[in-house]
Protein backbone atom coordinates (compact mmCIF):
# COMPACT_ATOMS: atom_id res chain seq x y z
CA UNK A 1 0.00 0.00 0.00
CA UNK A 2 1.22 3.29 -1.06
CA UNK A 3 2.64 5.59 1.76
CA UNK A 4 0.33 8.79 2.89
CA UNK A 5 3.35 10.58 3.63
CA UNK A 6 4.08 10.41 0.06
CA UNK A 7 0.64 11.37 -1.59
CA UNK A 8 0.83 14.95 -0.45
CA UNK A 9 3.98 15.11 -2.69
CA UNK A 10 2.05 14.28 -6.14
CA UNK A 11 -0.82 15.58 -7.46
CA UNK A 12 -3.95 12.97 -6.43
CA UNK A 13 -5.33 10.71 -9.52
CA UNK A 14 -9.11 11.88 -10.50
CA UNK A 15 -11.49 8.91 -9.39
CA UNK A 16 -14.64 10.56 -9.52
CA UNK A 17 -16.86 9.64 -11.63
CA UNK A 18 -20.17 11.72 -11.53
CA UNK A 19 -23.23 10.20 -13.00
CA UNK A 20 -24.89 11.28 -15.31
CA UNK A 21 -21.11 12.79 -17.30
CA UNK A 22 -19.92 15.88 -16.92
CA UNK A 23 -20.99 18.94 -18.44
CA UNK A 24 -19.43 19.47 -21.72
CA UNK A 25 -19.33 23.68 -20.57
CA UNK A 26 -15.81 24.93 -20.74
CA UNK A 27 -14.43 27.60 -18.22
CA UNK A 28 -11.10 28.34 -19.34
CA UNK A 29 -12.76 31.37 -21.75
CA UNK A 30 -13.96 32.69 -17.84
CA UNK A 31 -12.81 34.80 -15.26
CA UNK A 32 -13.73 37.05 -12.40
CA UNK A 33 -15.02 40.24 -12.87
CA UNK A 34 -15.42 41.68 -9.50
CA UNK A 35 -17.66 44.85 -7.23
CA UNK A 36 -18.20 45.19 -4.09
CA UNK A 37 -21.74 43.85 -2.76
CA UNK A 38 -21.31 45.08 0.88
CA UNK A 39 -19.78 46.98 3.23
CA UNK A 40 -17.99 43.77 4.66
CA UNK A 41 -17.46 41.78 1.61
CA UNK A 42 -16.87 41.38 -1.79
CA UNK A 43 -18.67 39.56 -5.06
CA UNK A 44 -16.85 37.91 -7.92
CA UNK A 45 -19.22 37.55 -10.73
CA UNK A 46 -18.36 36.16 -14.22
CA UNK A 47 -18.08 37.32 -17.91
CA UNK A 48 -16.49 35.74 -21.02
CA UNK A 49 -13.36 37.04 -22.54
CA UNK A 50 -10.59 36.01 -20.13
CA UNK A 51 -8.93 33.67 -18.51
CA UNK A 52 -7.03 33.00 -15.38
CA UNK A 53 -5.90 29.59 -13.95
CA UNK A 54 -3.46 31.03 -10.95
CA UNK A 55 -5.93 31.77 -8.12
CA UNK A 56 -4.23 34.51 -6.80
CA UNK A 57 -4.37 37.40 -8.87
CA UNK A 58 -8.28 36.82 -8.75
CA UNK A 59 -7.49 37.18 -5.16
CA UNK A 60 -5.69 40.21 -5.39
CA UNK A 61 -8.32 41.94 -7.50
CA UNK A 62 -11.19 40.60 -5.03
CA UNK A 63 -9.08 42.90 -2.13
CA UNK A 64 -8.51 45.64 -4.64
CA UNK A 65 -12.47 46.14 -5.29
CA UNK A 66 -12.87 46.50 -1.82
CA UNK A 67 -12.45 50.74 -3.05
CA UNK A 68 -14.02 50.65 -6.22
CA UNK A 69 -17.61 52.35 -5.72
CA UNK A 70 -19.88 51.14 -8.64
CA UNK A 71 -22.27 48.94 -7.82
CA UNK A 72 -24.56 46.32 -9.93
CA UNK A 73 -27.13 44.14 -9.27
CA UNK A 74 -26.55 42.73 -12.69
CA UNK A 75 -23.09 41.08 -11.44
CA UNK A 76 -24.35 40.49 -8.15
CA UNK A 77 -27.06 38.14 -9.49
CA UNK A 78 -24.92 36.49 -12.19
CA UNK A 79 -27.33 37.56 -14.87
CA UNK A 80 -25.04 36.76 -17.26
CA UNK A 81 -24.32 33.33 -16.77
CA UNK A 82 -27.51 32.04 -14.18
CA UNK A 83 -30.12 30.37 -16.42
CA UNK A 84 -33.46 31.66 -16.46
CA UNK A 85 -36.19 30.48 -13.72
CA UNK A 86 -38.12 28.60 -15.96
CA UNK A 87 -35.69 26.37 -17.55
CA UNK A 88 -33.78 25.87 -14.13
CA UNK A 89 -37.27 24.39 -12.93
CA UNK A 90 -38.10 22.69 -15.56
CA UNK A 91 -34.65 20.68 -15.05
CA UNK A 92 -35.21 20.69 -11.44
CA UNK A 93 -38.91 19.08 -11.76
CA UNK A 94 -37.66 16.82 -13.65
CA UNK A 95 -34.84 15.68 -11.91
CA UNK A 96 -37.04 15.43 -8.62
CA UNK A 97 -39.55 13.14 -10.61
CA UNK A 98 -36.68 11.12 -11.41
CA UNK A 99 -35.27 11.22 -8.05
CA UNK A 100 -38.71 10.32 -6.24
CA UNK A 101 -39.41 7.53 -8.65
CA UNK A 102 -36.02 5.70 -7.84
CA UNK A 103 -35.79 6.79 -3.85
CA UNK A 104 -35.05 3.39 -1.80
CA UNK A 105 -35.52 5.86 1.47
CA UNK A 106 -37.80 5.50 4.17
CA UNK A 107 -39.19 8.26 6.47
CA UNK A 108 -40.86 8.72 9.78
CA UNK A 109 -41.91 12.20 10.93
CA UNK A 110 -42.40 13.56 14.76
CA UNK A 111 -42.82 16.83 16.73
CA UNK A 112 -40.37 18.18 18.07
CA UNK A 113 -39.22 16.94 22.09
CA UNK A 114 -37.68 18.27 24.50
CA UNK A 115 -35.09 16.00 24.92
CA UNK A 116 -31.54 17.22 25.11
CA UNK A 117 -29.17 17.17 22.28
CA UNK A 118 -25.93 15.97 21.47
CA UNK A 119 -23.48 18.59 23.00
CA UNK A 120 -20.98 18.31 20.00
CA UNK A 121 -20.59 20.93 16.91
CA UNK A 122 -17.58 22.04 14.93
CA UNK A 123 -14.39 21.87 16.44
CA UNK A 124 -13.64 25.28 15.36
CA UNK A 125 -16.43 27.10 17.32
CA UNK A 126 -16.70 27.68 20.59
CA UNK A 127 -19.93 29.62 20.66
CA UNK A 128 -22.83 27.97 22.90
CA UNK A 129 -24.61 25.22 21.17
CA UNK A 130 -28.15 26.54 19.69
CA UNK A 131 -31.01 24.60 20.71
CA UNK A 132 -34.14 22.98 18.42
CA UNK A 133 -36.59 25.67 17.95
CA UNK A 134 -39.60 24.71 19.78
CA UNK A 135 -41.64 24.97 16.45
CA UNK A 136 -39.44 22.32 15.08
CA UNK A 137 -41.13 19.20 13.15
CA UNK A 138 -38.12 16.36 13.86
CA UNK A 139 -38.11 13.53 11.56
CA UNK A 140 -35.85 10.47 10.91
CA UNK A 141 -34.69 9.27 6.99
CA UNK A 142 -33.36 5.94 6.45
CA UNK A 143 -30.77 5.90 3.92
CA UNK A 144 -29.53 3.19 1.72
CA UNK A 145 -26.98 1.82 4.16
CA UNK A 146 -29.94 1.75 6.56
CA UNK A 147 -28.96 4.45 8.77
CA UNK A 148 -31.14 6.33 10.30
CA UNK A 149 -30.71 9.82 9.76
CA UNK A 150 -31.71 12.55 12.37
CA UNK A 151 -33.40 15.36 10.93
CA UNK A 152 -35.83 18.56 11.49
CA UNK A 153 -37.92 21.07 9.94
CA UNK A 154 -38.64 24.38 10.89
CA UNK A 155 -40.84 26.72 9.17
CA UNK A 156 -40.71 30.53 8.82
CA UNK A 157 -43.08 32.41 11.17
CA UNK A 158 -44.95 33.71 8.24
CA UNK A 159 -46.36 29.98 7.02
CA UNK A 160 -46.71 28.44 10.51
CA UNK A 161 -49.87 26.29 10.91
CA UNK A 162 -51.51 23.94 12.87
CA UNK A 163 -52.26 20.60 11.30
CA UNK A 164 -51.81 16.76 11.55
CA UNK A 165 -48.36 15.84 10.22
CA UNK A 166 -47.45 13.69 7.30
CA UNK A 167 -46.08 10.11 8.14
CA UNK A 168 -45.51 8.78 11.86
CA UNK A 169 -45.84 11.54 14.61
CA UNK A 170 -45.28 10.30 17.99
CA UNK A 171 -46.30 12.50 21.00
CA UNK A 172 -49.86 13.06 20.02
CA UNK A 173 -51.36 16.91 18.86
CA UNK A 174 -50.77 19.02 16.10
CA UNK A 175 -47.96 20.30 14.86
CA UNK A 176 -46.84 22.33 12.23
CA UNK A 177 -47.95 21.12 8.70
CA UNK A 178 -45.22 19.44 6.53
CA UNK A 179 -47.39 19.56 3.86
CA UNK A 180 -49.24 22.91 3.92
CA UNK A 181 -46.28 25.24 4.74
CA UNK A 182 -43.49 27.25 3.21
CA UNK A 183 -43.49 25.59 -0.53
CA UNK A 184 -39.73 26.57 -0.60
CA UNK A 185 -37.41 24.55 1.47
CA UNK A 186 -33.61 25.29 1.90
CA UNK A 187 -31.59 22.36 3.25
CA UNK A 188 -28.52 23.13 5.44
CA UNK A 189 -25.59 20.81 6.32
CA UNK A 190 -22.78 20.88 8.76
CA UNK A 191 -19.52 20.29 9.13
CA UNK A 192 -16.54 17.66 10.31
CA UNK A 193 -17.13 16.42 13.67
CA UNK A 194 -20.44 18.70 13.59
CA UNK A 195 -24.44 18.21 14.03
CA UNK A 196 -27.52 20.10 12.95
CA UNK A 197 -26.90 22.13 15.85
CA UNK A 198 -23.82 24.07 15.00
CA UNK A 199 -23.64 27.69 15.79
CA UNK A 200 -22.68 28.57 11.68
CA UNK A 201 -25.55 26.11 10.74
CA UNK A 202 -28.18 28.24 13.03
CA UNK A 203 -27.23 31.90 11.63
CA UNK A 204 -27.32 30.25 8.32
CA UNK A 205 -30.94 29.17 9.46
CA UNK A 206 -31.76 31.79 11.00
CA UNK A 207 -31.22 34.37 7.89
CA UNK A 208 -33.43 32.22 5.42
CA UNK A 209 -36.28 31.68 7.69
CA UNK A 210 -36.89 34.90 7.96
CA UNK A 211 -36.28 35.57 4.27
CA UNK A 212 -39.70 33.23 3.96
CA UNK A 213 -37.91 30.12 3.41
CA UNK A 214 -38.21 26.91 5.20
CA UNK A 215 -35.07 25.00 6.16
CA UNK A 216 -34.15 21.70 7.24
CA UNK A 217 -31.06 20.79 9.00
CA UNK A 218 -29.69 17.13 9.46
CA UNK A 219 -27.21 14.82 10.86
CA UNK A 220 -24.83 13.04 8.69
CA UNK A 221 -24.39 9.01 9.40
CA UNK A 222 -21.99 8.50 12.11
CA UNK A 223 -22.64 12.20 13.69
CA UNK A 224 -25.05 13.81 16.28
CA UNK A 225 -28.27 11.96 16.57
CA UNK A 226 -27.80 9.99 13.51
CA UNK A 227 -26.66 6.14 13.37
CA UNK A 228 -23.53 4.79 11.38
CA UNK A 229 -20.26 5.35 12.27
CA UNK A 230 -18.22 8.31 12.60
CA UNK A 231 -15.90 8.69 9.47
CA UNK A 232 -13.15 11.12 8.66
CA UNK A 233 -13.68 10.72 4.73
CA UNK A 234 -17.20 9.45 3.99
CA UNK A 235 -17.88 12.53 0.93
CA UNK A 236 -19.61 10.47 -1.40
CA UNK A 237 -21.46 8.44 1.24
CA UNK A 238 -22.47 11.90 2.60
CA UNK A 239 -23.95 13.08 -0.57
CA UNK A 240 -26.14 10.03 -0.60
CA UNK A 241 -27.18 10.91 2.65
CA UNK A 242 -28.14 14.85 1.32
CA UNK A 243 -29.66 13.10 -1.57
CA UNK A 244 -32.28 10.90 0.93
CA UNK A 245 -32.87 14.11 2.53
CA UNK A 246 -33.45 15.68 -0.32
CA UNK A 247 -36.36 13.30 -1.71
CA UNK A 248 -37.76 13.50 1.54
CA UNK A 249 -38.91 17.16 1.12
CA UNK A 250 -39.42 16.36 -2.55
CA UNK A 251 -41.94 13.40 -1.08
CA UNK A 252 -43.86 16.43 0.80
CA UNK A 253 -44.40 17.90 -2.39
CA UNK A 254 -41.95 20.76 -1.16
CA UNK A 255 -39.20 22.45 -3.77
CA UNK A 256 -35.54 22.43 -2.69
CA UNK A 257 -34.91 25.87 -3.46
CA UNK A 258 -31.15 25.45 -2.77
CA UNK A 259 -28.22 23.06 -0.88
CA UNK A 260 -26.27 24.99 1.71
CA UNK A 261 -23.19 23.23 3.21
CA UNK A 262 -20.50 24.49 6.08
CA UNK A 263 -16.69 23.49 5.89
CA UNK A 264 -16.68 19.55 5.47
CA UNK A 265 -20.59 20.53 4.31
CA UNK A 266 -19.47 22.77 1.56
CA UNK A 267 -17.65 19.58 -0.04
CA UNK A 268 -20.75 17.70 0.27
CA UNK A 269 -22.97 20.02 -1.57
CA UNK A 270 -20.66 20.55 -3.97
CA UNK A 271 -20.05 16.77 -4.55
CA UNK A 272 -23.82 16.40 -4.50
CA UNK A 273 -24.51 19.31 -7.70
CA UNK A 274 -22.07 17.22 -9.89
CA UNK A 275 -23.56 13.44 -9.22
CA UNK A 276 -26.74 14.14 -8.83
CA UNK A 277 -27.60 17.46 -10.77
CA UNK A 278 -30.99 18.12 -9.68
CA UNK A 279 -31.23 21.50 -7.36
CA UNK A 280 -30.91 24.96 -9.09
CA UNK A 281 -28.77 26.81 -6.29
CA UNK A 282 -25.92 25.02 -3.83
CA UNK A 283 -24.03 27.58 -1.41
CA UNK A 284 -20.56 26.58 -0.38
CA UNK A 285 -19.56 27.91 2.81
CA UNK A 286 -15.80 27.60 3.46
CA UNK A 287 -15.56 24.26 1.65
CA UNK A 288 -12.07 23.00 1.40
CA UNK A 289 -11.23 23.06 -2.75
CA UNK A 290 -7.76 20.67 -2.10
CA UNK A 291 -8.14 18.07 -0.20
CA UNK A 292 -4.89 17.20 0.49
CA UNK A 293 -4.27 20.05 2.41
CA UNK A 294 -5.12 20.37 6.20
CA UNK A 295 -4.71 16.43 7.04
CA UNK A 296 -0.86 17.13 8.16
CA UNK A 297 -1.80 19.98 10.05
CA UNK A 298 -4.78 18.11 12.13
CA UNK A 299 -2.80 14.76 12.74
CA UNK A 300 1.05 16.34 13.35
CA UNK A 301 3.63 14.10 11.80
CA UNK A 302 3.57 11.70 14.65
CA UNK A 303 0.29 11.28 13.74
CA UNK A 304 0.51 10.83 10.32
CA UNK A 305 3.54 8.27 10.65
CA UNK A 306 1.57 6.00 13.38
CA UNK A 307 -1.71 6.24 11.06
CA UNK A 308 1.25 4.66 8.10
CA UNK A 309 2.38 2.22 11.03
CA UNK A 310 -0.92 0.64 12.82
CA UNK A 311 -3.52 1.80 10.08
CA UNK A 312 -5.68 3.47 12.28
CA UNK A 313 -5.38 6.39 14.90
CA UNK A 314 -7.64 7.66 17.66
CA UNK A 315 -7.80 11.61 18.06
CA UNK A 316 -9.08 13.34 21.11
CA UNK A 317 -11.06 16.77 20.93
CA UNK A 318 -12.81 18.61 23.63
CA UNK A 319 -16.11 16.56 22.05
CA UNK A 320 -14.91 13.01 22.69
CA UNK A 321 -12.87 10.61 20.77
CA UNK A 322 -12.98 9.64 17.43
CA UNK A 323 -10.44 7.10 15.00
CA UNK A 324 -9.05 8.13 11.87
CA UNK A 325 -8.14 4.85 9.94
CA UNK A 326 -5.95 5.21 6.63
CA UNK A 327 -8.38 3.73 4.24
CA UNK A 328 -10.71 7.01 5.17
CA UNK A 329 -7.85 9.44 4.71
CA UNK A 330 -6.98 7.67 1.38
CA UNK A 331 -10.62 8.05 0.44
CA UNK A 332 -10.61 11.83 0.39
CA UNK A 333 -7.35 11.84 -1.23
CA UNK A 334 -8.96 10.18 -4.08
CA UNK A 335 -12.00 12.95 -3.70
CA UNK A 336 -11.32 14.97 -6.52
CA UNK A 337 -13.10 18.89 -5.81
CA UNK A 338 -11.60 19.85 -9.05
CA UNK A 339 -13.55 17.16 -11.42
CA UNK A 340 -17.05 17.78 -9.00
CA UNK A 341 -16.97 21.22 -9.71
CA UNK A 342 -15.96 21.05 -13.82
CA UNK A 343 -19.10 18.56 -13.43
CA UNK A 344 -21.82 20.80 -12.20
CA UNK A 345 -24.07 21.53 -14.87
CA UNK A 346 -24.54 25.37 -15.71
CA UNK A 347 -27.95 25.21 -14.87
CA UNK A 348 -27.16 25.45 -11.38
CA UNK A 349 -26.06 28.13 -9.79
CA UNK A 350 -23.23 27.25 -7.39
CA UNK A 351 -21.99 30.69 -4.72
CA UNK A 352 -18.85 30.37 -2.13
CA UNK A 353 -18.98 32.20 0.58
CA UNK A 354 -15.48 32.70 2.23
CA UNK A 355 -13.97 34.59 5.44
CA UNK A 356 -10.92 36.27 4.31
CA UNK A 357 -9.53 35.18 7.79
CA UNK A 358 -9.97 31.75 7.94
CA UNK A 359 -7.53 29.91 9.53
CA UNK A 360 -8.85 26.10 8.84
CA UNK A 361 -9.77 26.35 5.47
CA UNK A 362 -7.50 29.11 3.44
CA UNK A 363 -8.95 31.81 1.52
CA UNK A 364 -7.64 30.83 -1.70
CA UNK A 365 -9.26 27.55 -2.13
CA UNK A 366 -12.77 29.77 -2.82
CA UNK A 367 -11.43 31.71 -5.80
CA UNK A 368 -9.83 27.94 -6.64
CA UNK A 369 -13.67 26.64 -6.38
CA UNK A 370 -14.71 30.25 -8.42
CA UNK A 371 -12.50 29.27 -11.62
CA UNK A 372 -13.28 25.33 -11.88
CA UNK A 373 -17.57 25.62 -11.33
CA UNK A 374 -18.80 26.84 -14.76
CA UNK A 375 -21.82 28.91 -13.27
CA UNK A 376 -20.07 30.44 -9.92
CA UNK A 377 -20.51 33.60 -7.70
CA UNK A 378 -17.59 34.44 -4.90
CA UNK A 379 -18.40 36.58 -1.93
CA UNK A 380 -15.42 37.35 0.23
CA UNK A 381 -16.18 38.49 3.63
CA UNK A 382 -13.57 40.57 5.10
CA UNK A 383 -12.42 40.11 8.43
CA UNK A 384 -14.77 36.81 9.27
CA UNK A 385 -13.15 33.78 10.11
CA UNK A 386 -13.80 30.14 9.49
CA UNK A 387 -16.95 29.63 11.54
CA UNK A 388 -18.49 33.74 10.79
CA UNK A 389 -18.42 34.20 14.65
CA UNK A 390 -18.15 37.93 14.36
CA UNK A 391 -20.00 38.27 11.13
CA UNK A 392 -22.91 36.13 11.11
CA UNK A 393 -25.03 38.86 10.31
CA UNK A 394 -22.72 39.56 6.97
CA UNK A 395 -23.21 35.48 6.06
CA UNK A 396 -26.83 35.42 6.57
CA UNK A 397 -26.89 38.59 4.42
CA UNK A 398 -25.27 36.89 1.36
CA UNK A 399 -27.30 34.01 1.33
CA UNK A 400 -30.27 34.96 1.21
CA UNK A 401 -29.57 37.93 -1.40
CA UNK A 402 -27.69 34.87 -3.38
CA UNK A 403 -31.20 32.88 -2.76
CA UNK A 404 -33.33 35.94 -3.51
CA UNK A 405 -31.27 37.15 -6.75
CA UNK A 406 -30.40 40.29 -4.82
CA UNK A 407 -27.13 42.22 -4.31
CA UNK A 408 -26.96 42.31 -0.44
Amino acid sequence: MSSLLSSFASPVATVLKPDPAPSSATVSSIAPVVTPCHNHHWFAGRRPGFSSADPSPQLNRLASSHSNPRRSSRRFRIAATTPSSSSSSSSSSSSSSSSSSSSSSSYSLSPSSSAAFPAAMSAADSQPTPSVPERAVRFTVTNGDGNRLSAFLVEPDATLTEAPTRGTASGGGGVSSVADGSAKVVVLCHGFRSTKLSSTVQKLSDAILAAGFATVRFDFSGNGESDGAFATGNYRHEAADLQCVVEWVRAQGRHVEAVIGHSKGGNCVVLYASLYQDVPKVINVSGRYDLSRGIRERFGEEGMAKLEEEGQLTQQDKYGSYVVTKESIQERLATDMAAASRAIPTSCSVYTIHGSEDAVVPVEDASSFHAAIPNHGLCIIEGACHNFRLHGRDLGEAAVAFLLDKPS
